[in-house]
């Protein structure tokens, strides 16, 4: 009994084995997949650093409504010097879970850009496509920004 205990152990054994060997993948060996998006929240948000080494500095409140954002933008150098211009635009998120937009400011200015959240932070990128001022262009580039809170209004 002893014998026919051990071989049934043994069988089981290399079924089980068998049937894993035969299981689908985990995916572990699937090519490299873009990280899972991570969407900006609604709300507000402020350059990284309180204005670049030249004073700038970028406001931007976010919100949402089913699928559409809408963005409001306020832009200036804190000794008040030079264009400041606003600007307000709609956009959506992509398949990456980045948010494009385009939008139009207070000088007429259009352009596009994007709103990305990932692990290093904020990012606020924005490209115009026809300038009427260019006393604001400094203000259009990359920018890191910070989460201040969900409240627009505040």
């Amino acid at each position: 009994m002893g014998k026919h205990l051990l071989r049934l152990i043994l069988i089981d054994t290399l079924l089980t084995l068998f049937t894993a060997c035969q299981a689908p993948s985990s995916g572990a060996n699937k090519p490299d997949l873009p990280a899972p998006a991570v969407q900006p929240s609604a709300g507000r948000y402020t350059s990284a650093n309180s204005g670049h080494a030249d004073g700038r500095f970028t406001e931007v409140s976010i919100t949402q409504a089913g699928t559409q954002y809408s963005l409001d933008f306020g832009f200036g150098y804190l000794d008040g010097h030079g264009a400041a211009p606003d600007a307000s635009g709609t956009g959506s998120l992509d398949a990456h879970g980045v948010l494009d937009f385009q939008f139009e400011d207070s000088f007429s200015n259009k352009g596009r850009g994007t709103f990305r959240t990932d692990q290093n932070g904020h990012w606020l990128s924005i490209q115009i496509d026809q300038v009427e001022e260019p006393r604001c262009l400094p203000f259009y580039s990359k920018t890191r920004m910070v989460y201040q809170n969900r409240n627009s209004q505040d």
